[in-house]
């Protein structure tokens, strides 16, 4: 459980921070960022996470970020529709107009806006996440054997 739910909280931060930069400023950067999501959202999910696995090594901490990173870069394209579709609003133009800095109007007008897909996303996440790490604990890329995972169970 925790596995689950630590991997689900960093991919929610993970996916509003993509989401939100690249919804917000569009242009070049958002379309760099998106080539960069569409990149690591070419590959299957598992064999990239066994890649990245292999890499750096097996242990609770690297799971919890290889999972947490993977499933926020995927799900940070939601974010980003929802900040697209946020950003026209009128209230986030008068905010603009009136001059209110950038990180003013992401924390104030845009962030508690895009909460709702966010805490989906999250609460829709923990049961796919500890699939994901019973499965590669399954394959031997998952927990270290002295600590107990949900595939030993």
């Amino acid at each position: 459980m925790i596995v689950g739910l630590a991997a689900s909280v960093l991919a929610s931060v993970v996916e509003t921070i993509i989401g939100l930069l690249s919804g917000y400023f569009g242009g070049t950067f958002d379309l760099v960022v998106q080539r960069f999501v569409d990149a690591v959202m070419c590959f299957p999910g598992l064999i990239l996470m066994m890649v990245i696995i292999s890499v750096i090594g097996a242990g609770v901490t690297q799971v919890i970020l290889v999972l947490g990173i993977t499933w926020g870069i995927s799900g940070s394209r939601l974010i980003r529709g929802a900040t697209m579709s946020i950003k026209e609003n009128m209230y986030v133009q008068s905010a603009v107009a009136t001059g209110a800095s950038t990180g003013t109007i992401i924390t104030r007008h845009i962030l508690p806006n895009i909460m709702a897909p966010v805490i989906i996303q999250f609460t829709t996440r923990v049961p796919a996440i500890i699939l994901t790490e019973a499965s590669l604990s399954f394959l031997g890329y998952g927990i270290p054997p002295p600590t107990v995972s949900w595939e030993g169970c």
